[in-house]
Parts: C-alpha cells; sequence; structure tokens
C-alpha cells in the first residue's frame, strides 16, 4: 500500500481582515498554499489581491487573522515578528513588484548583488558570481553592466526577478509583475516566470494575464470585494466557473480581448 506524502504548507491564512481607515480591502480571507504550487490570483481591480499578498510577507500589517510561514506564526493572536522574524521572513518570502524598484546608479550585477550582500552576508566575488549565474539564466548575461535606464521594461523586470531569486527564497509573491511593461516586451518576462516556476518554487502571481494563469498556474484563486469568491483548477475557473461573480469578470476580461 503506497503512503500519501504529507501536505507541506507553505503559507496558511486564517480570517485575514485588512482595513484602511474606514476602508475594508480584505474580509475574513482563509487560504492556504502548498510547498512548491504555483497560484494565480486573478479579480478586478480594488479587489484586494495586491494587498493580500503584500500582507503575506507583512509588506502592509494585517488588521486582524493570523497568518503562518513554513510551519512558524509569523503574525496573530495579538503578537508580530520581532526586527529578526521580519527579517527572515522577508528573505523566505520573496517579492517582484510592478514598478521594478532597481537602484538608478547601479549596474543589473549590482543590484542583483546588493541584496545577498546585505540579507544573506556574501561576500562581493561569491555574490557576483551568483548574480552573474541568474542574470544569464533570465537572459541578460551581456547586459550585466547595464544600469536599469539603459534597459527596456522587461529587461529591468528581469533583473528584478533575478534579484529575488539571490536570496533563495521558499517562496515568491509577483505583483502584477507585467502591468508597466509594454505588451510586446511582457512574453520575455512571462518566459522567465514560467521557467521559475518550473524549478518548483512556490508561487503566488496576482495577475491580468488570464493565459499564463491558464497554462501556469496549478490553482488559480478568484477575488472580489476583499474576499475569495471561487477558487479550483485552471480548467475549472477559466471553463466551468460556478460563481456568477467569476463568470461576470472573464465575461469581461474576454469580451476586453477580442
Amino acid at each position: 500500500m503506497l503512503t500519501k506524502t504529507p501536505t507541506v504548507l507553505a503559507a496558511e491564512v486564517i480570517g485575514l481582515h485588512k482595513s484602511f481607515g474606514s476602508l475594508r480591502v480584505l474580509d475574513g480571507v482563509n487560504f492556504n498554499v502548498e510547498e512548491g504550487e504555483v497560484v494565480a490570483i486573478i479579480g478586478p481591480s480594488g479587489s484586494g489581491k495586491s494587498t493580500f499578498i503584500r500582507c503575506l510577507n507583512l509588506l502592509e500589517t494585517p488588521s486582524g487573522g493570523s497568518l503562518s510561514i513554513n510551519g512558524r506564526n509569523v503574525w496573530g493572536e495579538g503578537r508580530g515578528p520581532s526586527r529578526q522574524e521580519l527579517q527572515a521572513l522577508r528573505r523566505d518570502v520573496g517579492m517582484v513588484f510592478q514598478s521594478f524598484n532597481l537602484f538608478p546608479t547601479h549596474t543589473a550585477l549590482e543590484n542583483v548583488s546588493l541584496a545577498q550582500i546585505h540579507a544573506l552576508g556574501r561576500g562581493k566575488k561569491e555574490a557576483d558570481a551568483r548574480s552573474f549565474e541568474l542574470l544569464a539564466k533570465v537572459g541578460l548575461a551581456e547586459r550585466t553592466d547595464h544600469k536599469p535606464a539603459q534597459l527596456s521594461g522587461g529587461q529591468q523586470q528581469r533583473v528584478a526577478i533575478a534579484r529575488a531569486l539571490a536570496l533563495d527564497p521558499k517562496m515568491l509573491l509577483f505583483d502584477e509583475p507585467t502591468s508597466a511593461i509594454d505588451p510586446e516586451l511582457r512574453v520575455e518576462v512571462l518566459r522567465v516566470m514560467r521557467d521559475v516556476a518550473a524549478t518548483g518554487v512556490t508561487m503566488l502571481v496576482v495577475t491580468h494575464e488570464m493565459q499564463f494563469a491558464e497554462r501556469v498556474a496549478d490553482r488559480v484563486v478568484f477575488f472580489a470585494d476583499g474576499q475569495i469568491v471561487e477558487q479550483g483548477t485552471p480548467r475549472q475557473i477559466f471553463h466551468a466557473p460556478q460563481h456568477q461573480r467569476t463568470q461576470q469578470f472573464l465575461s469581461a476580461v474576454l469580451e476586453e480581448e477580442l
């Protein structure tokens, strides 16, 4: 008789709330993600998607609920992390933003190395070797000495992905990583993200790229009004959505793409 491998949770979220003043952005979200799972998070603007993933590494402080990462409680029951715990969390849970957030006065290589030197304590030689390896992996071996202003939007985002990977995170969060990139350049970033997904790292991707979500994700989560309305396999969500709100959203998206 085969023994089933126990499920290992990369993140467990229970009753997560987030308010900005009187505006409630997240309204009691319950969510689990398994190690190695790729989850695409979709939904209309203002639904709470970006706020949700920013809560996962505490870039946004939850207003209520509990959050566990890799089996460790990092928020809840009236406690938040210490400074050391927060630093460890940020190393384990990397983030790729829509606006790149690169240092404009540093080269691509330096942008990737600085994070390793300061967060991991690596020496410059070791950090630069790792940076070059990752920049080559994302197709930028010949752009390592270029500063952000000398790179296209797609290239800058690939540098940002290499920087996140350089910290060897256990989970990667992507906040609409192609939204600030010209449409013709998105394909290069999406290709790199597909390659990253194939390595087995846990990924949560807030995206408007429905084809990417359908082809790459293990699970698709639909957010609306600060709640998870529906979730399932890409086939279930895109071809047989059960909730009227999901159907309405996907119908609008498909009509927009025509």
